[in-house]
C-alpha cells in the first residue's frame, strides 16, 4: 500500500464534510482486548454500482478476505421489498459492505487496524470501522435452584418499578413509573402496538407467564443465560395477566423478536408501524479511547450501520429504546468527538440509564451523559426467567435480581409501549423525539444531580396528560404514496372459484381506500372495495383472460393517489422437451413442465395407440431395447391444491437400430480391483483401480467406501486416489467399491495395511509457512525517534530467523535481526519516506520462506474544509482533520495578518457580526502522545454584508428577575421570570440554579416554576440564573424564604396509647408466638421498636411493630418475659408480657435436638420436629434463613422439605 500524495490521504480521512452532521467519525480503530468479527465499510454514493458490484472497488491487499453486502432483503416479500429499496436509497444501506475477519485474526488488533488504515485511503470509501463483537450486558443473574412450588405464586407486589414515583419501600428509596395511574385510559394494556425485542437470545415462548412471538427474524443464540436475559426483558414489558406471577407494563401487546445484528433489525423495519416499539437489550465493545480499561461497553448506535438503522426506524415513527450500556463511561467525553451529542448526531432513540433503587442515584456501572435522557431500576428487578426466586420447572422461572441497563431498558420500553397504545386509541400521533422529550420532561427527578447524568424516571401519569394535550393526527398536504404487494398476479385456471388476496399500503395513516374494476373480464370481481385489503375472485374454469383493477387512497386533505393491479389467467398446459429419435440400444430421457406449481406427472409410452408396458418410467426415461418404430410419449400433469388443474400432451419419438445383446452380467463377473501404495513418511497414498475383461452394455457406476479419515478424490470413477495418515500403531483397513451396470451389481473388497508412524518422519521436508502481524505500517513523523514492534510466526518449531533491510530510507533501521520479533525504529522528523524489510524463517533441513514488511512515514498534515464566503449576519462552521490520531486543534482568525479577538471559537465556528473583508482561518493540530506531531493549515474566507449593531451588552445590563410565591401548606411554589427592557442581538440562554431538593421545570427558559418542601425550620435559600447573550453574561440572584412547616407533635399521645398483644401456636415440641404493638394514636416521628426476646428464642427481623418467634419446649414448664421498647421522637415506653411454655411431652426422639429455624446444619445432622426425627440431606437447604425459607424447608411441613431432609428412624 503506497501513499501517492497528501491529497489522497486527506480524501480518505475526510470523506464528506457535508455528511458530518450524521457521519461523525465513529470508533475508527480496533482496541486490545476486544473481538472484531468484521470490518464495516460504507461506500460513497457516487459509485452507482449494485450491491454485487461494490466489493470490487475495495481492491483489498488481502484478496482472501470475504466481502459481502451487509444489508440484504433476506425475508422481505411484496411491499416490504419496495420499502427496503426506498430505505436503501435514503440511508445508503445498499452501500454497506461487511468484510469478515478470519476466526484466528479476530483479536489481532494490528492486522485489523492495518486493513482499516488501508481502506481509509480508498477514495471510494465514505465510512470504515472495525465492527466489535456484540456482547450481553454484564448483569447476568445466576440461575438458581429455588424451591419447587405447587402453583405460581403472586410476585406482583415485588414489581416495585411499576409503583408510584414516591411509593418507596423499606429497602428502596426509589419509586416506580406510576403504571396504575393510566389504567383508566383506553389502550393502556398495549393492544394497539407491537414490541420487537432485539436481543442476543430469545425469550422462552413456553413460559407460563409470557406471550408467543408474532414473528421471528434471524436465529437466536440458544445459550441459556441469553435466553433468560430476554425472558426477563419480555416479562417486564409484556408478561400476560394470569392473576399471579408478574404482570407486564404493556401486558396485552403483540411481541416479536429480531436476532442480533444490524441486518436483522433492518429487515424488521417493514414489519413495524409508527407507534410500535423496539427494545435493544445488549451492547457493543468500545470506549477505550476515553481511558476505560475494563468493561468498555457502548450503546449500539456508536457504530454507524446501527445508527442508520435506528434512524430509519425512528424516522418511520417507531420508538426505539436503547440501553446506554454498562461501561461507567461519560458519553460526553470530548474523546468521542460529539458521537453522542444530539445537536450533531441524533438517531431518535431513547438511551436508557440505570438507577440504584437503594439511594436513587446512578448505578455505578451505568454509562451517563446528556445523551441519556431516561432511566429506571438497574438493580433488584422482579420478572420472569433465571429461577433465583422460583424454579418449579423450566417454564415457571422467576427472578428478583434482574440488573443493569438490561432491566432499566425494558421498563422504559414497556412504559413507552403503553403510552403509545393510549395515544393511538385517542387519535394522537406521538413522534419518537416527542416521546423522548415528554417522558424526560414529565419524569421524576432523581436524587442529587443524578438527573443531569442519566435523565429522569418516566412518570406515566404525567406523560399521558402531556400526550393527550397534543393536537392529534397530522394531516398531510401532500398526496399519500401508495404501493400494493402484488401489482401483477399471474395464475392458472382451476376447476373451482379461487380468491387472490391483495393488500395496499400508504405512507400516511388514516387514509380512505377505494377499489374498482377498470377493464377486462368482468366475471373476475372484487370481494370488497373500501379497505386496504381485498381479494380478486376468479370463477372456475375461466382461462386465457385477464382483468385490471384500480385502488385509490385519499387523505384528510382530499389528496389522493392511485395504482393498478392486473390479474392474468391462463389455461392449464404442459409441455414435453426431449429427443425426437433414439437408438434402441440407449435409453432416452423426456422432461415435462406444467405452467402451474406443484404438478405431479403421469407418463405412458404408446405404439399404434396402445400402451407399451414398462416402456417409460415415471421420471420420463424411455428404456433401451425397444423394437424399431414410431412411438408416442404421453404425460398428464395434475394439481389438486386449489381445485383441480390438469393438462395432457404428447411427444413423438422414432426408435431406430437393432437391439444389442446385454453384456452387463459378463462385465460384472470379470471385475478386478488393484490397489498400489506410496509411503509419504507421515502418511500413505493409495491408488485403486477397477477393471474388467468384458465391456458392459450399460454405463457402469462405481461407489467407493473408504476407511474413516481417508482423504479421497471424487467418488463415482473406476479409479480412486486417497491418503491415510499414519498413527503410532500399524493399521489394517478395508476398502470397498460397489459397481453397478444396468440391473447387475457387485461389491469388491480389499484389505490395506498402513505402517506405524516413526519419529520425525518428514517434519522439515517442507519450507515453513510464515506470517507477520504487521505487513504494512502507516505512521506519521514525530519530533522524536519512535519504534514499531513487528512479530513473525511460523507453522514449524525451532526455525532460524533473519531480518534485513531491503530498500528505501536506510535511516529507518531494525532492532534485533535474529529473533521472531523485532522493532522498526524511525528517526525524529523523518517524513514522506518509506523503508522495506525482509524476514526469513529457515528450518533444520535448510528449507526457507521469506516475507516483507513495509513502513510508510508521512509528514504531519492538517486540512480545513468549509465555506469560502459568509454573510456577516450569520456564523459559519469550519471543519478540520489531521493525518495523525488524537490531535488537539487550536484555531485563530486573522485579518490583514492580525489576530481577530474572539473571531473564531475552538470548535471552528466563526462568529457573526464581523466587518466585511477578507479573513484567514488558521488551525494548528498537535499531538504529544509519541513525541510531538504538529501541523498548521490556513483557509481564506470572504465576509460580505453590513454589520448589525450588537445590542447584547444593553440587553444584559437591563436584566431584572422577579419571583412570586404560593403557599401550599406543606410546600411553597415559586414562579421566577427574567425580563429586560432591551432586545438582545444574539439568542439569549438561561441557566437556572435552584435550591437543593427543589422540584423544577425544564431548564433553559426565561421563566421557571419550582416547588420547595417545608421543613421543621424556616429556610433562607438562594436562586441564581445565569443569562448569556453572545459573549455577554450576567448572574442574577434572589433570596427566598420558606416558612417552617406547622406540625402538632403527637408522639406522647402515641406512646400513651400503646398496646401489645401476643398470640401463640403449639407445635408439639415448641411454641410459636406472634407479637404485635399498636396504638390508637398516630405518631409525628417515625416510631422504632426494639424487641427483647427470651434466651434461645428464634425470632424474625427486629425493628418492626410485629414480631414472630419460636421457643423450644424443655422437660419443665417455662415462664418467660417478652419486652419491646418503643420510641417516637423524645418519647419512650417499655411494654412487657409474660408468656408460659408448657413442658415437652415425652416421646421417643432418640435424644436428638429440636429443629430450630435459622440454625446452620450439615449433611447427616438429625433433629426432632413435631414428634418425628429428620436427617439433613442438603446442608445449604437445611440451613436456609431467608424470608420465604421456612415456608419451603421446615422439616415435614415446608412445601419442599423433602429436598432438604429425609425421615430418620
Amino acid at each position: 500500500m503506497k501513499i501517492k500524495s497528501l491529497a489522497l490521504l486527506i480524501c480518505a480521512v475526510l470523506p464528506s464534510f457535508s455528511a458530518l452532521a450524521e457521519n461523525i467519525p465513529v470508533i475508527q480503530i480496533a482496541w486490545k482486548g476486544n473481538t472484531y468479527p468484521a470490518i464495516m465499510v460504507k461506500m460513497k454514493a457516487a459509485s452507482g454500482l449494485t450491491r454485487q458490484q461494490l466489493p470490487a472497488l475495495l481492491a483489498l491487499g488481502d484478496s482472501s478476505l470475504s466481502v459481502n453486502a451487509a444489508f440484504k432483503h433476506a425475508t422481505a416479500r411484496g411491499t416490504e421489498i419496495s420499502e427496503l429499496q426506498a430505505l436503501d436509497a435514503k440511508y445508503g444501506f445498499d452501500r454497506y459492505l461487511r468484510i469478515a475477519i478470519p476466526d484466528e485474526r479476530k483479536r489481532d488488533i494490528a492486522y485489523i487496524n492495518g486493513i482499516v488504515e488501508e481502506l481509509k485511503q480508498n477514495a471510494n470509501v465514505e465510512v470504515v470501522y472495525p465492527e466489535a463483537e456484540l456482547i450481553p450486558h454484564e448483569d447476568a443473574v445466576k440461575t438458581g435452584r429455588a424451591a419447587k412450588q405447587l402453583k405460581v405464586i403472586d410476585y406482583r407486589s415485588l414489581q416495585y418499578y411499576t409503583k408510584g414515583p414516591h411509593d418507596s419501600s423499606p429497602s428502596y428509596s426509589l419509586g416506580g413509573v406510576n403504571r396504575d395511574s393510566v389504567n383508566q385510559f383506553e389502550g393502556h394494556e398495549g393492544a394497539n402496538v407491537t414490541i420487537l425485542s432485539h436481543e442476543l437470545g430469545m425469550w422462552n415462548q413456553n413460559h407460563i407467564n409470557l406471550p408467543k412471538a408474532a414473528f421471528i427474524l434471524g436465529t437466536p443464540n440458544n445459550n441459556q443465560a441469553m435466553t433468560d436475559h430476554d425472558t426477563a426483558s419480555v416479562g417486564i414489558m409484556a408478561a400476560t395477566d394470569i392473576g399471579a406471577g408478574v404482570k407486564g407494563l404493556a401486558w396485552n401487546t403483540r411481541m416479536a423478536y429480531a436476532a442480533a445484528g444490524s441486518d436483522q433489525l433492518y429487515n424488521a423495519i417493514p414489519r413495524l408501524q409508527a407507534g410500535d416499539v423496539v427494545q435493544i437489550g445488549f451492547e457493543i465493545a468500545g470506549g477505550q479511547q476515553v481511558g476505560c480499561a475494563d468493561v468498555c461497553a457502548l450503546p449500539l448506535e456508536s457504530q454507524q450501520a446501527y445508527f442508520d438503522v435506528l434512524k430509519a426506524l425512528t424516522d418511520k415513527g417507531v420508538h426505539v429504546i436503547e440501553a446506554a450500556a454498562n461501561g461507567n463511561i461519560d458519553l460526553d467525553n470530548s474523546a468521542f468527538g460529539g458521537l453522542f451529542d444530539l445537536k450533531k448526531r441524533d438517531s431518535g432513540a431513547i438511551l436508557a440509564g440505570a438507577i440504584n433503587p437503594v439511594d436513587s442515584m446512578r448505578a455505578s456501572f451505568s454509562n451517563y451523559g446528556s445523551r441519556v435522557t431516561s432511566a429506571s431500576w438497574g438493580l433488584y428487578v422482579t420478572s420472569t426467567g433465571y429461577g433465583d426466586l422460583a424454579r418449579p420447572n423450566a417454564n415457571e422461572t422467576y427472578t428478583w435480581q434482574f440488573n443493569g441497563t438490561s432491566s432499566a431498558n425494558p421498563i422504559i420500553a414497556g412504559a413507552v409501549a403503553s403510552l403509545s397504545s393510549i395515544a393511538k386509541a385517542h387519535g394522537k400521533t406521538v413522534t419518537p423525539r416527542q416521546m423522548r422529550d415528554i417522558i424526560h420532561d414529565t419524569g421524576t427527578p432523581l436524587a442529587g444531580n443524578t438527573s443531569t447524568l442519566i435523565g429522569t424516571q418516566p412518570d406515566m401519569g404525567r406523560a399521558v396528560e402531556k400526550i393527550l394535550e397534543l393536537d392529534g393526527e397530522v394531516i398531510s398536504d401532500e398526496a399519500p404514496v401508495i404501493s400494493v404487494d402484488r401489482a401483477t398476479i399471474n395464475t392458472v385456471a382451476t376447476s373451482t372459484n379461487w380468491s387472490y388476496p391483495v393488500t395496499a399500503s400508504s405512507d400516511q395513516a388514516n387514509v380512505s381506500w377505494e377499489w374498482k374494476f377498470i377493464s377486462g373480464d368482468s366475471s373476475i370481481r372484487l370481494s370488497n372495495t373500501s379497505s386496504d385489503s381485498t381479494s380478486i375472485i376468479v370463477p372456475g374454469n375461466v382461462g386465457d383472460t385477464q382483468a385490471r383493477f384500480q385502488v385509490t387512497a385519499t387523505n384528510g386533505s382530499g389528496k389522493s393517489s392511485t395504482t393498478d393491479v392486473t390479474i392474468v389467467v391462463t389455461q392449464p398446459t404442459v409441455v414435453i422437451v426431449g429427443v425426437d429419435s433414439m437408438d434402441t440400444n440407449s435409453p432416452a430421457r423426456m422432461f415435462a413442465q406444467a405452467n402451474f406449481e406443484q404438478a405431479s406427472y403421469a407418463w405412458q409410452l404408446l405404439k399404434n395407440g396402445q400402451p407399451v408396458t414398462g416402456g417409460i418410467d415415471q421420471n420420463g426415461q424411455i428404456k433401451a431395447g425397444l423394437p424399431a418404430g414410431n412411438y408416442m410419449a404421453e404425460v398428464t400433469a395434475t394439481n389438486t391444491a386449489q381445485g383441480t388443474r390438469t393438462a395432457t400432451t404428447r411427444h413423438s419419438i422414432n426408435v431406430t437400430g437393432e437391439a444389442v445383446q446385454n453384456n452387463d452380467a459378463a462385465f460384472i463377473q470379470a471385475l478386478q480391483m488393484a490397489i498400489s501404495a506410496t509411503d509419504n513418511e507421515r502418511s500413505v497414498t493409495f491408488n485403486g483401480n477397477v477393471t474388467s475383461t468384458q465391456a458392459a452394455t450399460s454405463t457402469p457406476s462405481y461407489h467407493w467406501a473408504l476407511p474413516a479419515g481417508a482423504q479421497g478424490s471424487t467418488d463415482g470413477l473406476p479409479s480412486q486416489r486417497f491418503t491415510i495418515t499414519k498413527t503410532s500403531q500399524p493399521q489394517t483397513l478395508t476398502v470397498n467399491v460397489t459397481v453397478d451396470a444396468g440391473t447387475e451389481s457387485r461389491v469388491l473388497t480389499q484389505t490395506l495395511t498402513v505402517p506405524a508412524l516413526t519419529s520425525n518422519d518428514g517434519e522439515n521436508d517442507k519450507a515453513p509457512v510464515l506470517n507477520v502481524d504487521r505487513r504494512i505500517i502507516n505512521t506519521v513523523a514525530s519530533n522524536m525517534a519512535w519504534s514499531y514492534p513487528v512479530v513473525a510466526s511460523s507453522d514449524q518449531a525451532n526455525v532460524a530467523w533473519e531480518w534485513k533491510f531491503i530498500s528505501g530510507n536506510s535511516n529507518i533501521r531494525l532492532g534485533s535481526s535474529t529473533s521472531d520479533r523485532t522493532i522498526i525504529s524511525v528517526p525524529a522528523n523523518v517524513g514522506d519516506t518509506q523503508a522495506r524489510f525482509q524476514v526469513t524463517a529457515t528450518n533444520s533441513n535448510g528449507k526457507a520462506t521469506s516475507t516483507e514488511v513495509v513502513i510508510v512515514v508521512a509528514k504531519p498534515a492538517v486540512v480545513i474544509a468549509g465555506v469560502k464566503s459568509m454573510d456577516t449576519t450569520s456564523p459559519a462552521k469550519l471543519y478540520t482533520q489531521a493525518n495523525f490520531e488524537q490531535a488537539g486543534y487550536a484555531w485563530r482568525l486573522l485579518k490583514g495578518g492580525q489576530v481577530v479577538s474572539n473571531g473564531i471559537d475552538q470548535s471552528g465556528q466563526i462568529q457573526s457580526g464581523l466587518t466585511a473583508g477578507d479573513y484567514v482561518a488558521e488551525v494548528t493540530a498537535t499531538n504529544t502522545a509519541q513525541g510531538t506531531r504538529t501541523a498548521t493549515a490556513t483557509h481564506t474566507i470572504k465576509v460580505t454584508g453590513e454589520t448589525v449593531q450588537n445590542n447584547d451588552a444593553a440587553f444584559i445590563n437591563a436584566l431584572q428577575m422577579a419571583l412570586s410565591s404560593t403557599d401550599n401548606d406543606d410546600s411553597v411554589t415559586f414562579n421566577g421570570n427574567v425580563t429586560s427592557a432591551q432586545a438582545a442581538t444574539s439568542a439569549p440562554t438561561y441557566n437556572w440554579s435552584l435550591p437543593a431538593g427543589a422540584q423544577g421545570g425544564s431548564n433553559g427558559l426565561a421563566s421557571q416554576r419550582f416547588t420547595v418542601a417545608k421543613t421543621s425550620q424556616p429556610q433562607t435559600l438562594a436562586v441564581n440564573v445565569t443569562v448569556k447573550a453572545g459573549t455577554q453574561s450576567r448572574v442574577l440572584t434572589k433570596t427566598i424564604t420558606v416558612p417552617a412547616k406547622e406540625v402538632t407533635n403527637t408522639d406522647a399521645a402515641f406512646i400513651n396509647a400503646l398496646q401489645m398483644a401476643l398470640s401463640s401456636t403449639d407445635n408439639d415440641d415448641s411454641v410459636t408466638f406472634n407479637g404485635n404493638v399498636t396504638s390508637a394514636q398516630a405518631a409525628t416521628s417515625a416510631p422504632t421498636y426494639n424487641w427483647s426476646l427470651p434466651a434461645g428464642a428464634q425470632g424474625g427481623s427486629n425493628g418492626l411493630a410485629s414480631q414472630r418467634f419460636t421457643v423450644a419446649k424443655t422437660s419443665q414448664p417455662q415462664t418467660l418475659a417478652v419486652n419491646v421498647t418503643v420510641k417516637a421522637g423524645t418519647q419512650s415506653r417499655v411494654l412487657t408480657k409474660t408468656i408460659t411454655v408448657a413442658a415437652q411431652a415425652s416421646n421417643d426422639d432418640g435424644g436428638y435436638p429440636q429443629w430450630a429455624f435459622g440454625t446452620a446444619y450439615k449433611a447427616g445432622d438429625v433433629v426432632t420436629h413435631k414428634g418425628k426425627n429428620f436427617e439433613c440431606v442438603v446442608a445449604g437447604w437445611c440451613s436456609q434463613a431467608g424470608e420465604f425459607s421456612q415456608l419451603h424447608y421446615e422439616p415435614g411441613v415446608g412445601l419442599n422439605w423433602g429436598m432438604a431432609w429425609k425421615l430418620s428412624n
